[in-house]
């Protein structure tokens, strides 16, 4: 029964781990298609 929490502690610090990796790569190439897609830095 107690493995079970470090199970859900580790399980939960991965998963917040690649979704904060993941939102930053998503947040940069979106970023560079507004940059590239336009023509011009809109902000």
């Amino acid at each position: 029964m107690f493995y079970k929490t470090w199970l859900a502690i580790a399980f939960a610090t991965v998963a917040s781990y690649y979704i904060g990796h993941s939102y930053a790569l998503i947040k940069e190439a979106v970023s560079a298609y507004h940059r590239d897609g336009s023509g011009n830095a809109e902000k």
